[in-house]
């Protein structure tokens, strides 16, 4: 039987399905499963087991968003619309990185790097 671990992955903003938006947080990752996202306050600390991205950690079907032509585009207002689309469990996290986080905008440098496919699990 293959052993789980548990897994902390944190970034500078963090906005998947049936969670707030949350800045400087971490989600908790255990047997494949999302189990909580961590509001630090907007202040995060670094510790052993924390794996920090540079970015917007998202659903992983955002990918398909990211490749329409969304430059200038409200990331907050983009993906809630989208997510209202979805009708099951995440299967994936990705980090949106080289977007405009200040401003909350899509920039044409945007891209999206799988963190985890909980399909391939």
């Amino acid at each position: 039987m293959t052993e789980q671990r548990i897994r902390k992955i944190g970034a500078n903003y963090i906005f998947i399905p049936e969670y707030p938006l949350t800045k400087n947080g971490y989600l908790v990752i255990d047997n494949n499963n999302i189990t909580n996202i961590v509001d630090t306050g907007g202040i995060i600390k670094e510790f052993h087991g924390l794996e920090f991205y540079g970015g917007m950690i998202v659903d992983l079907r955002c990918k398909t968003i990211i490749l329409q032509n969304i430059v200038g585009e409200n990331i907050i207002k983009v993906l809630t619309d989208f997510y209202r689309s979805l009708s099951s469990a995440t299967d994936g996290i990705a980090v949106l990185e080289s977007a405009d986080l200040k401003n909350m905008r899509f920039t044409a440098l945007n891209r999206l790097k799988t963190l985890i496919d909980f399909s391939d699990l």
